[in-house]
This record gives structure tokens, sequence and C-alpha cells, in this order.
């Protein structure tokens, strides 16, 4: 049996025994709370320094304290100015952005209802070109058949004229 101790554990079932084992360390206490999901580093940071320095005062009434609690306040307020300020921007940036859009949008609309006027009409607007190039084919044939008749009269006419060709 060993000689009772500050780390004599009760094993046995006797108090004071020690069985030989290592003793146990004391559990570190767990490590604060780090800043909740939205808030900055720096609020949290200043926030409880403020926590810690406005109770350290309170039991104290050091001026210290004091002086290190009210500039901790003074930063916690100043990064909420900042937070306040980059959400200002944000809203005039959204607010900017959702006009841009609404004009936009127009543009897009207009656009998207001359596609669907092409998608219907321009199947029949293409069947009207295609009929208009074969009647402009046709006429400029009909027009050179014209113009080989007439110039086959005017050379037997001139035959004629000169006599090589008699008219019986």
């Amino acid at each position: 049996m060993s000689a009772p101790g500050p780390n004599a554990l009760d094993t046995a079932g006797v108090a004071g025994e020690y069985d030989g084992a290592a003793p146990v360390p004391p559990t570190p206490p767990p490590p604060p709370p780090g800043p909740p999901a939205g808030v900055p580093g720096d609020l949290w940071t200043a926030l409880t320094s403020y926590k810690a320095n406005y109770a350290a005062y309170v039991v104290s009434k050091q001026a210290s304290h004091k002086t290190a609690y009210e500039r901790a306040l003074a930063i916690a307020n100043q990064a909420i100015a900042n937070l306040e300020s980059a959400t200002e921007n944000n809203d005039s940036t959204i607010q900017s952005f959702l006009a841009s859009y609404s004009e936009t949008s127009g543009d897009i609309l207009d656009l998207q209802t001359k596609s669907r006027d092409i998608q219907t009409k321009g199947p029949a607007l293409q069947d009207q070109l295609v009929q208009a190039q074969r009647l402009h084919t046709a006429t400029a044939a009909e027009v050179d058949d014209t113009a080989l008749y007439v110039k086959s009269a005017i050379v037997i006419g001139l035959l004629i004229v000169v006599g090589i060709v008699g008219i019986a």
C-alpha cells in the first residue's frame, strides 16, 4: 500500500489507497467562444473587452479598467458605424442594379417580342422572297427570248433588203 497523498485514488474502495496509476491532470477550461455567425471579429473583440473591463471596473473601481472599457465601447461603436455604412453602400448598389435591370429588362422584352415576330412571320416572308426570285428569273428569261425573236426578225429583214433571201 502506498502512502496517502494529494494524488491518491480511491480504486480499491479504501480511502487513501493508491493503485500506482498516473495522476489525472485537471481538465483545462474550455476556450472562450468565438464570434457568432455574422459578427465581425473586431466587433466581437471590442465587445468582449468591454464586458471584461466593465466587470473589472464595477468590482475594483480602478480608473484603468474604466478607460479600457470606454475605449472598447468606442471601438465597438465605430465598428457598428462601419457596418452601417457598408450596409448603406450595399443597399445603394442593389438599388442601382435594380434600376438598371428594370431599364434593361424593357429592352429585353422588346427584343423578345421582335424575335417572336420574326419566328412567326419569317417563313411567310421567306416564301414571298422565293416567289419573287422565281418571278424575276422567269421575267428575265422571257425578256431574253423576246430579244432573240426581235434580233432574228431584224437579220431576216436585212437579208431581204440586200437581196440574199427572196420572198417567194
